[in-house]
């Protein structure tokens, strides 16, 4: 007897710099078993080790293939164009960072064979290790394939986190049927795809840690995320863009009210922690173009809000004043669009 066809997975890997982790990610790639995969690490203009390391690998395994860009692209872009390098033949394709690791031998396997049991799944994740927080609970452990909506729904209404980003597997004719598959005018754009996608399909998950996000000082969680607060300018964008496809007005109106205080009251405490300039303008700029400034009265509730926190809270307000002043110390508060990754 022939044994089964095993469909193939493209893990793509964009990597700019990534010397210092990107061993260990490609490590954790090579001990998959039970899967038919290749792995194609696609350097972007990198100035360390990473395209010496990738190529390494690439000789001594002829699963891994090393494309070499010499335009250094910004991040979004990048994982775009290395999508494009994924072998025609793949069924699956997931872009694994450079420092992100898988961390079980079998997590290929196992979420692919969720896909191939549920013809409607074509978006497949996993809990996962980010620092020492295990992330992506909430659905229901006795269940393995969900409708797309419903997960939409769940995260846009702060129920449930069950995303993945940048950790997901998704099926090819996907990324074939939306090009650019990342929409690059948000940072955030693995989420975006995720909200494009699941209206029309379902969702895949294994209840168990497969995969580890690495923090780090040079992650884009770190230098943008978390410093600029991009998460609340896409997030109301997207709330704008993919919110009417999933929502009546109604209830989409009060899902983008809760929202906006949770946004403003960021503001506020950038302002109490005299953050720079630029990120005021930043985030002016995209209330402006949906309509959301706020008011003196929103702005004086969210101030509220931050001082009952202050009192009921002091030590995380102390821990946000504290790093504040590490980064301003440090030199590190930057403002960069083309991030590294």
């Amino acid at each position: 007897m022939e044994p089964p066809h095993l469909p193939l997975v493209s893990i793509v890997t964009p990597v700019h710099n990534g010397a210092a982790y990107l061993a260990e990610c490609v490590e954790s790639v090579t001990m998959q078993r039970g899967v038919e995969f290749e792995h194609v690490i696609v350097d972007n203009a990198s100035t360390d080790d990473s395209r010496a390391i990738a190529n390494r690998y690439a000789e001594r395994d002829p699963r891994i293939r090393v494309v070499e860009c010499a335009d250094k692209l910004p991040i979004i872009a990048n994982w775009n164009r290395a999508l494009g390098f994924a072998s025609e033949e793949s069924t699956y394709v997931w872009v694994l960072p450079a420092d992100d690791a898988l961390i079980k031998d079998d997590a290929l396997a196992r979420m692919v064979a969720v896909a191939e049991r549920h013809p409607r799944v074509a978006v497949v994740a996993s809990l996962r290790r980010r620092g020492g927080n295990i992330q992506c609970r909430g659905l229901d452990p006795g269940r393995e394939a969900f409708n797309g909506r419903e997960i939409v729904r769940l995260f846009m209404r702060e129920e449930v986190f069950a995303f993945s980003p940048t950790g997901s597997l998704f099926r090819r004719d996907l990324i074939d049927a939306h090009k650019p598959f990342y929409p690059d005018h948000y940072l955030h754009a693995d989420l975006a795809a995720f909200f494009e996608v699941l209206d029309r399909v379902d969702f895949g998950f294994v209840h168990d840690v497969l995969m580890f996000s690495r923090e780090h000082d040079q992650s884009v969680t770190a230098t943008v995320a978390n410093r600029k607060g991009s998460q609340f300018r896409d997030g109301l964008l997207m709330l704008k863009e993919f919110g009417p496809r999933y929502f009546e007005p109604d209830e989409l109106a009060e899902i983008e009210t809760r929202f906006l205080r949770r946004y403003y009251r960021f503001l506020v405490r950038s302002a109490i922690l005299l953050r720079e300039r630029q990120l005021f303008s930043y985030h002016a700029e995209v209330l402006h173009k949906v309509g959301r400034y706020p008011r003196v009265g929103a702005l004086t509730r969210a101030a509220i809000g931050e001082l009952e926190r202050a009192i009921l809270q002091p030590f995380l307000a102390v821990a946000h004043v504290r790093a504040r002043i590490n980064l301003y110390e440090n030199g590190s508060y930057i403002w960069d669009d083309q991030a590294p990754k």
